[in-house]
C-alpha cells in the first residue's frame, strides 16, 4: 500500500465513517445511488411504454381502427380508456333496448348520442373521441 495515500476521509479513530441516516449500513457513494435511481426510472419508463393500448399493439404501432360502440363487443368496450365493466354492460344494455324498438337505426349515430348513458359526461366523451368511430350517414 501506499505510504503517502490520502487518509483525510478516514476519521482519527482509524474506523471507515459510517451511513449516517442508518447507521449500521456502511456509507455508500451517493453518485451510486443516484445511478441505481437512475436506472430504476429508466426500466419504468420503458415498461411502461412498452404496455400495450387497445389502440397501439406491441411497439407501441398502431394495429386496430377506432372501436364502432354501435357494434362493438363487450371485450373491445373494456379495453378503452376509462371504460371499464359497468359501463361496457352499459352501452350493450343500451343498444340492446334500443335496437328492439328500432331494428334499422343506431343508437349512436356521432359521440354527443352517448350521453344518453348515465355517467357519460363531457370529459369521458373527450377522453373517448380518439377511440370511437362512429357511421356517417349519407
Amino acid at each position: 500500500m501506499d505510504q503517502h495515500a490520502d487518509t483525510s476521509s478516514i476519521p482519527e479513530s482509524g474506523r471507515r465513517e459510517r451511513n449516517r441516516l442508518f447507521p449500521r449500513w456502511p456509507a455508500i457513494p451517493v453518485s451510486l445511488l443516484y445511478s441505481i435511481l437512475l436506472f430504476l426510472g429508466i426500466l419504468i419508463v420503458w415498461e411502461i411504454a412498452s404496455l400495450p393500448s387497445p389502440m397501439r399493439g406491441k411497439g407501441g404501432v398502431l394495429t386496430q381502427s377506432a372501436v364502432n360502440p354501435n357494434t362493438a363487443s363487450w371485450a373491445s368496450l373494456t379495453r378503452l380508456p376509462g371504460i371499464g365493466p359497468a359501463r361496457a354492460t352499459k352501452i350493450i344494455t343500451y343498444r340492446q333496448a334500443f335496437f328492439q324498438n328500432h331494428p334499422h337505426g343506431e343508437p349512436f349515430p356521432n359521440l354527443q348520442s352517448m350521453r344518453k348513458i348515465k355517467g357519460f359526461g363531457p370529459v369521458t366523451l373527450r377522453n373517448l373521441a380518439p377511440y370511437l368511430r362512429f357511421n356517417l350517414r349519407k
